[in-house]
Order: structure tokens, then C-alpha cells, then sequence
């Protein structure tokens, strides 16, 4: 998301950089990896986790030798870090894109941050949601929603083209280097696929009661491309449901979005995107 709006703002005759925060002893992140493949302006920061105030000081200092005229953050971090600075000294506006929340359990640090998060906001310049309904997001039941605005969230899709021969008797995807496994397992029947960590946010579990509903058509298969946490609490539930030969967990893929003409139906089942 993040790469294709800085794509979209170069096209538009923006200047944008990317400053992208990690802890001391990673080397580069995969986002990092990417927007350096791309030509992207790229500064890494690395520092300690938490509220790291002298982090943020050298992100601003940096922003002020730069001459950038927005601060643009995209996560919680970015919003602590930068929101509760005076504006006489941070002296650039602040936006914010609130893209939703993940799972946290009760007593737990991220749900203090998440806590500091929503305080922040009310010293941001402007404040952005990625769809009309996070305004009835219990988080936000404080804020001024009036001073909110709604960009829809997307990302393009155009690139992929039309390479989808699957209906044709092949399967294969020009320029793109597709694994073994997930092709052999996508050649044949009704593909279900779908994307994404597997965190509770993320509604899997409603996906797999749904697939266990059409579990007497014969050809419906269901691939899930993603990893995290609730990996072995997924797998359970797919051995209750007698779902085992139907539902291939992929585990986490590189530039997952490649796999989407295998499809035959991308389904989004997460209770807090911007188009579930």
C-alpha cells in the first residue's frame, strides 16, 4: 500500500521520502528491499522500541534538513512518536492515515499504545480513515469525527493484466516467478483464495465456517497465502470442519499479489480493512 501511494504521488510531481523506523539489529526490512529496488527516496532509522522520544527528535531533525513540508505517518508509531510534539516545534503539519487495528489482548503494551494512539490524534493536522464505516469504530467514539476524512483504500490491480490461462487448459503467469506448490495445488477446480496474517482481525475463521457450508461441491478448493499467531488455532479449526483436503495453508509468499489471477474468487473476510 505504502509503496504503490508513494508511486502514485511521484507520478503526480510529488517529492516523497519514506522513513522507515526499525530496531537496531535488523539490516533492511523487506519494505526497505523494495522501495530501494524501485528508485524510491529511502532514510532508515533504527532505535529502540517504544516511545522512543530522541528517535523521533532525529526523524524530525532530518525532516527540517530535508525542507519536507508534510509528515505523513501510516501506523501507530509514527502517530505517538510525532503527535504529541508541540506544533511550535515540530513546525511541519502532521497527517495521519488510520488503516484500523489489529488484535491486542487486554492487558498488554500495544493496547497502551493504542490508547496513546487515539490521544494523539487531536494533534494531528489532519486525520484520514480508509472507509466510511471505522467513523462507528469503538476508538474513536471521543474523537471529533467531523474532523476526519474518508479516503477510500486500494491499490491497483492493473499490472497483473490478463495472464490468467487457467480456464484454457494451462496455468502460468508471464514475468513472474510462480512456486511449484501453489500452482500444482491451483490447477485444478474452484480456487477460494485469500491473503493476509493470520491474526483474529483478520476473520478467517468466519471464511472456513463459510467454505465448510459448499463442502459437498466436489471441485471447490480454498488457499490461504499469509502467516502469523493463530496459524495452529486455523489449522484445528480446519481438521473440525473436515476441511483438511480442501484448504492448502500456504504460509507466508513474497509479493503475494502475484497469485491472485489463479483465483477464481478473492475473498477479504477481515473485520477491520477498508473494503472487507
Amino acid at each position: 500500500m505504502l509503496l504503490t501511494l508513494v508511486g502514485e504521488q511521484i507520478r503526480l510531481g510529488l517529492d516523497p521520502t519514506i522513513c522507515s523506523i526499525g530496531k537496531h539489529h535488523i539490516a533492511e526490512k523487506p519494505l526497505e528491499t523494495e522501495a530501494l529496488k524501485r528508485g524510491f527516496n529511502l532514510k532508515k532509522f533504527r532505535m529502540h522500541a517504544g516511545p522512543n522520544i530522541l528517535g523521533a527528535w532525529k526523524i524530525l531533525q532530518f525532516a527540517h534538513h530535508e525542507h519536507f513540508d508534510l509528515i505523513h505517518t501510516h501506523e501507530y508509531k509514527g502517530r505517538i512518536l510525532f503527535g504529541f510534539i508541540p506544533n511550535k516545534l515540530r513546525k511541519i503539519p502532521l497527517i495521519t492515515t488510520l488503516h484500523g487495528w489489529t488484535h491486542a489482548s487486554f492487558f498488554s503494551f500495544l493496547q497502551i499504545y493504542y490508547w496513546l494512539e487515539v490521544k494523539s490524534l487531536k494533534y494531528c493536522d489532519a486525520v484520514v480513515i480508509v472507509s466510511s464505516a471505522m467513523r462507528s469504530n469503538s476508538r474513536l467514539k471521543y474523537y471529533k469525527k467531523e474532523n476526519l476524512t474518508v479516503i477510500n483504500n486500494a491499490i491497483p490491480l492493473s499490472h497483473l493484466g490478463n495472464s490468467n490461462n487457467k480456464h484454457n487448459g494451462e496455468l502460468h503467469l508471464d514475468n513472474y516467478a510462480i512456486d511449484l506448490d501453489i500452482k500444482k495445488f491451483c490447477e485444478n477446480g474452484f480456487i477460494v483464495g485469500t491473503i493476509g496474517r493470520l491474526s483474529p482481525e483478520k476473520g478467517f475463521n468466519y471464511l472456513l465456517e463459510a467454505i465448510s457450508l459448499l463442502n459437498n461441491a466436489r471441485d471447490l478448493k480454498m488457499i490461504v497465502i499469509g502467516e502469523g499467531p493463530l496459524r495452529a488455532e486455523i489449522e484445528k479449526l480446519i481438521n473440525s470442519l473436515s476441511l483438511s483436503e480442501k484448504v492448502f495453508m500456504a504460509g507466508y509468499r513474497v509479493n503475494a499479489n502475484k497469485y491472485l489471477p489463479l483465483f477464481d474468487v478473492f475473498v477479504l473476510s477481515s473485520l477491520t480493512e477498508g473494503y472487507p
